[in-house]
This record gives C-alpha cells, structure tokens and sequence, in this order.
C-alpha cells in the first residue's frame, strides 16, 4: 500500500489517566447510566485534533469488570467511550459508546445437539435471571 497523503495528520498525544477532570466526566455519565457509586478507571486519554480545525478534542477510555472479561457482569461494571470537546466556548462531553450494568447480568452460553463437531456446532446465548 502506498499513497501520497500523510496517513496520520495529527498525531494524538497521550495524557494522564489520573486527571480529576476526566474523572469526573466519566463518573457523571455513569451516574446518568445507573451506576451511582462507581468505580473510576480510566483506560486512555489522548488528545487529538480529530476534524482538523485547530481545535484540539479529548478522547476518554474507561473501563471496570470486576471479574474481568467473562461471562457474567457484576453489579456496577461498565466500559464506555467519550468525547470531551469545545463548542462555542463550552465543553461539551458526548458519549461514543458504552455497556453499563447497573445491576449485573448473568448470560450462559448452552450448547445445543448431542453431537457437535468441528465443521458445525449450534449454540444458543440465554440470559438467566
């Protein structure tokens, strides 16, 4: 692959994860999803001028699993994604993405048939109460 044009125009420069200002944007989303007490802890933040206006915008990871990656979510796991940015003078925090879990969930994956093989198996994602 080649091409004349500069793939990265604006290299995003990473922040620290501990600034209380991102902190607190992460946590008054969470509040708003449900998570009255949650646990702060941001992945990533870097900045970046993403539209190429000379404007500078921040982007924010964070991520709690109190298990980890698995099959259930505790009460109070979340991961999100959001974007902190100025318009017109004021900052403005808009949400990209995100799974909150106020109350946890349990998902148990059942393997459906007697015989499964390796060219085809069946599975069914059930949610258990």
């Amino acid at each position: 692959m080649g091409g004349s044009f500069n793939a990265l125009p604006r290299v995003p420069r990473l922040l620290d994860t501990e600034q209380q200002v991102y902190k607190d944007a992460a946590a008054d989303i969470l509040r708003q999803k449900g998570l009255a007490h949650p646990q702060l802890r941001l992945n990533q933040v870097s900045r970046v001028d993403l539209e190429g206006d000379g404007a500078e915008e921040v982007l924010v990871s964070a991520t709690h699993y109190a298990r980890g990656l698995s099959a259930s979510d505790s009460p109070g796991d979340y991961s999100l994604v959001f974007l902190r940015r100025l318009v017109k003078g004021k900052v403005v925090t808009n949400l990209i993405a995100g799974d909150f879990f106020p109350k946890g969930s349990y998902f148990l994956l059942i393997q459906i048939g007697a015989h499964l093989s390796s060219s085809s198996s069946c599975s069914k994602l059930k949610e258990v109460s």
